[in-house]
């Protein structure tokens, strides 16, 4: 939800809406968007996973994303009033708009796009982690569908404004990931990782002694009172009876 889909599959028509309305420029931008994209990704891998925490860049990815959709619905609503003055179609409001989209792109490929999949992979209980990231992998393709049949309606509609509903929703992960995502990096998975988000006051046996260790003594627990057990005592006494009879 934080709009990078929507610059994915729309972004010759955001560069048109900025004032590049010819097929040649819409073409080089994009396939210059493509490729901050992979200077991200290639920057995230080298550079930016060691220097800094999970929490840190997803905090300053949100923030980052949110302003560049502000700012970018609003130099499109410029753009828009100086075509129908009649100023002209490119103007500084479109280069901006366009830096505002490599500026989205690259900090959206630097944190909330890698990191989010990270934390997903590690906040989760070991005995319920798979479970857990299969929905969360189901939710995340979930939005892609439905940002990918809504944002044309809402290109339609509001023109602009779409764009301040996906600076909003990058607001609102701003909010999350600063009130409620704690720092999960160098932290072990299982009882550290419990610990860290206070959960349960019991923790789960990490050690795999200690799990056979319980298992060894609930199967025993369970010999001692089964049934088998108490058959086997009433035939040792039918025998002793009879030897002596």
């Amino acid at each position: 939800m934080a709009g990078l889909n929507v610059i994915n599959y729309y972004a010759p028509s955001i560069f048109r809406s900025a004032g590049f309305t010819s097929v040649n420029s819409m073409l080089f931008l994009t396939g210059l968007f493509g490729l901050v994209k992979l200077v991200a990704a290639a920057a995230f891998m080298a550079i930016f996973v060691r220097i800094k925490g999970n929490r840190f860049w997803l905090n300053l990815g949100s923030a980052v994303c949110a302003t560049s959709m502000f700012v970018l619905a609003l130099c499109i609503w410029s753009t828009g009033t100086s075509s129908a003055e009649g100023r002209g179609n490119l103007s500084v409001q479109g280069v901006v708009s366009v830096l505002c989209v490599y500026i989205f792109s690259f900090f959206f490929g630097v944190s909330l796009g890698p990191i989010s999949w990270n934390v997903c992979g590690e906040i989760f209980p070991s005995r319920l982690s798979a479970k857990c990231c299969t929905i969360t992998t189901f939710t995340q393709w979930l939005f892609q569908i439905v940002i990918a049949s809504v944002t044309p309606r809402l290109i339609a509609s509001i023109g602009w404004g779409t764009y301040v509903v996906y600076g909003t929703c990058c607001t609102v992960s701003l909010g999350w990931c600063w009130a409620a995502v704690p720092e999960t990096r160098g932290v072990a998975l299982g009882r550290e990782m419990d610990q860290l988000f206070e959960k349960q006051e019991e923790m789960v046996p990490s050690d795999t002694s200690e799990v056979y260790q319980v298992e060894e003594e609930a199967m025993v627990e369970v010999n001692e009172t089964s049934p088998l057990m108490f058959s086997d005592q009433r035939r040792r006494r039918r025998s002793s009876v009879a030897l002596i009879v």
